[in-house]
């Protein structure tokens, strides 16, 4: 196949040459009796074989030159007919050498051609043919038939040629096609077969790379509201880079954008769009380029951007056929990733403020945690909490509060790196991870963002500050999966001391770990015993979660009272108008426990359970505890939960198991009207019965937001009342007793007092 890579035409035209020059040496030197070697004859046959030696040497790219043919045809036929003159022998059968001329003047040019160089061999033939021989008699006139056989032969040849030649370019074209349509295929699955953008591209770029030589494929996207262009450019198999670009910058494709029409230019150095970025074309040896809008449902998402390196192209009808047929796949499947990409920046995004949300955020720590250990590298975690926000929801709207929230976040951003990773981590609450950060570089950066969230509202009626707490793997512990809690822990101290700080840990201030945990829990319960809450589960799931494993002695330990106290304080923050009352609660039942000479242990059990009887008040709504009227069927059943939910809440520490009992019973009545699980008589435990009789005195002798407090001999009838129904009468009776005495007698001799062993205060149990 002429032009093959198995018969180049470099290789062809040598080799018959040197059959040239083997027929023209024969006819020379067996022509004649004798050859001198410096006569004419020889050096024909030496200008024969230099000047194919030149050929050997000269580059490829002169032979696919359309003159080159012209200037061989015009030698070799001149020095053929020299040979033929030369030795007389222009009668004889060597003029046949002829044919070889023009297979070598015509090789890979059409009949017409090869008709034109036969006519001119004949002409010359016929020259030398009548110049050297008497034309006279049949033989002469046979003689003379061999300029038309040329011809004739040639024509064949020509024909010959041509059906060849038009065979192997529809061969060609159907491989092409093929070809073709075996990579629009191959693109089209695989691109169909990922939603990854960056997948998409690659094999784009790769497959238009591979299949056209010389062309340099790139693909121009925009990010965020179509305002930042960037090229995306193939590096190795599978890889891409992107590259932020200036529209202006590249002419070609601000104006096939704009026009939405593809742009073709066959010469950058002729076209008056790009005379003012040539040097850039230079610097990229662009040589053509060609640019096709990426549209989908006329919604143009960009441009592909074909580059012809060193080399012009034409950019033929066929090649950009297949190029728009590419380009149409890829919009279709580029819109598809894109709206996949949105979804999933959606799943992991917090829709308020743009940050990660808690779900991405743990995801993305357990891998920063394993990077930090194989590294050995430190990692740093900073929380903020925002000071005030509550107020600000009910002062100026949930939507006031949500501007402050979208504010703090600018703020994170602004005053962290690209490389960390910042999330919304709860209501009010923000989460940054500084990868490859020690302690001292993350305290600059928090305290940096802390004086900003100051000044950003210091002249607003908000008053918004923040409380945000660092720690620091290896600084503040030994192991980084441990850095949520301690910053957490970080945080509420933060909060705790006023708030508006950044508070840091140090390892040395958790050697003592269960002291830590107790500070931090105080500081815990009561940051949020300040707070008001519309619903409590989150702060049932957040102090069931802190007192987790504080504790995990058998017996109750001497440090539980201050936890006790801080408990006690977050329920009468709750419910302001019972101030005080699980301390009232604690001094009648303990009055009526003595008086039944229970076991100090027994004694012990009442005084903790009546302190924390209430606890699970902190997941009743405010609205519900708070109400001026009395409650309705579906309220009441929200406040019957709270014994439930104090078990939960207390359940974690292993000191309390024994009263969770007391807890849960006491609002259980005599003859099983009561509540949460319907016991009745000695199925209710005495504990339970006697804080229930304190519980409903102390109640009944304070103001609701619906009644009047009742006077003590109001509260007495209602006692007697309840004796056989709601509480065992020799109970009432005691009770009742009890009660009398202490209302002759002075404080100190009244059997309701406070004695070495009742529930102390808070800073009582830390002295």
């Amino acid at each position: 196949m002429i032009g093959s890579q198995l018969w180049p035409k470099k290789r062809l035209i040598i080799t018959l040459r040197w059959l040239i020059i083997i027929i023209i040496s024969y006819l020379i030197i067996f022509g004649r009796s004798s050859v001198p070697l410096l006569s004419g004859s020889s050096l024909l046959i030496f200008m024969f074989i230099a000047s194919n030696i030149f050929f050997y040497f000269l580059p490829k790219r002169f032979f696919m030159k359309p003159n080159f043919d012209y200037l061989m045809l015009s030698a070799d036929t001149a020095l053929i007919s020299l040979g033929l003159y030369l030795t007389g022998q222009a009668r004889t059968d060597f003029y046949l050498v002829y044919f070889l001329v023009i297979i070598l003047a015509t090789l890979g040019r059409n009949i017409i051609e090869i008709i034109g160089n036969a006519i001119i061999i004949c002409i010359v033939y016929g020259i030398l043919f009548l110049r050297a021989e008497e034309i006279s008699g049949n033989y002469g006139a046979f003689l003379l038939l061999r300029i038309p056989f040329i011809f004739i032969i040639a024509f064949f040849y020509g024909t010959f040629v041509e059906k060849v030649k038009r065979e192997q370019l529809n061969a060609r074209r159907l491989a092409e096609e093929k070809t073709e349509m075996e990579n629009i295929l191959a693109i089209s699955q695989t691109i169909a077969s990922t939603l990854e953008m960056r997948n998409i591209l690659a094999v784009i770029m790769e497959k238009i790379k591979e299949d056209i030589k010389g062309i340099d494929c790139s693909i121009l996207l925009f990010r965020k509201d179509k305002k930042e262009p960037y090229l995306v450019q193939g590096k190795r198999k599978g890889e891409v880079e992107y590259v932020t670009i200036n529209l202006s910058d590249y002419p070609e494709l601000e104006k096939a954008l704009t026009e939405r029409k593809l742009l073709r230019i066959t010469d950058v150095y002729q076209s008056p769009l790009l005379v003012n970025v040539s040097d850039r074309l230079a610097k990229e040896r662009v040589v053509s380029l060609l640019v096709i809008p990426l549209v989908f449902e006329n919604e143009v998402l960009g441009a592909m951007y074909l580059k012809s390196i060193n080399r012009p192209s034409l950019f033929t009808s066929r090649e950009i056929s297949f190029y728009q047929v590419v380009a149409n796949s890829a919009a279709s499947a580029l819109k598809n990733a894109q709206l996949f990409e949105e979804a999933k920046q959606q799943s992991i995004t917090d829709e308020l403020t743009g940050l990660y949300n808690h779900r991405h955020f743990q995801s993305l720590l357990k891998t920063e945690v394993e990077r930090s250990k194989r590294s050995n590298q430190p990692l740093s975690v900073f929380m903020i909490d925002i000071d005030n926000l509550k107020l600000v929801n009910d002062n100026f709207g949930h939507a006031s509060g949500d501007v402050v929230l979208q504010r703090v976040g600018s703020l994170l951003v602004k005053a962290t790196r690209y490389s960390d990773i910042r999330a919304r981590y709860g209501g009010d609450e923000f989460i940054c991870l500084l990868p490859n950060t020690g302690l001292k570089q993350a305290y600059k950066v928090a305290n940096r963002l802390c004086i900003d969230v100051h000044r950003e509202f210091k002249n607003t009626f908000y008053k918004i500050t923040s409380s945000i707490g660092v720690a620091t793997f290896p600084a503040s512990t030994d192991n980084p999966s441990d850095l949520i809690r301690l910053v957490d822990q970080a945080m509420y101290l933060a909060k705790h001391n006023g708030g508006n700080q950044v508070k840091s840990i140090e390892i040395d201030e958790i050697k003592d770990l269960k002291s830590w945990n107790l500070k931090t829990l105080e500081a815990f319960i009561s940051v949020m015993s300040k707070r008001h809450f519309q619903t409590g589960e989150e702060l049932v799931n957040r102090v069931r979660e802190k007192l987790r494993g504080v504790f995990d002695e058998e017996r109750i330990p001497k440090e539980i009272y201050a936890t006790v106290a801080s408990l006690v304080a977050a329920v009468d923050a709750k419910d302001h108008y019972t101030h005080g009352h699980s301390n009232k609660v604690v001094e009648y039942a303990i009055a009526i426990a003595n008086r039944l000479r229970l076991p100090e242990k027994e004694v012990e059990k009442i005084r903790l359970a009546a302190s924390l009887h209430d606890i699970g008040k902190i997941g009743v709504p405010e609205s519900t505890l708070l109400a001026s009227k009395r409650l309705n069927q579906n309220e009441r059943s929200l406040v019957e939960q709270h014994p439930v939910i104090g078990v939960k809440i207390l359940e974690p520490i292993h000191a309390f198991r024994e009263i969770l009992p007391l807890v849960k019973h006491h609002h259980e009545n005599w003859d099983g009207s009561g509540y949460p699980d319907g016991l009745k008589q000695d199925g209710i435990l005495l504990g339970a019965q006697i804080i229930s009789l304190a519980d409903v005195f102390h109640a009944l002798t304070s103001r609701r937001p619906y009644r009047k407090a009742l006077t003590f001999d109001q509260a007495l009838q209602v006692l007697k009342e309840g004796a056989g129904k709601k509480w065992k009468k020799e109970l009432v009776d005691i009770f009742i007793d009890i009660l009398e005495q202490d209302r002759k007698l002075s404080s100190k001799e009244s059997p309701i007092k406070r004695d070495k062993g009742t529930f102390p205060s808070s800073s009582e149990a830390v002295d």
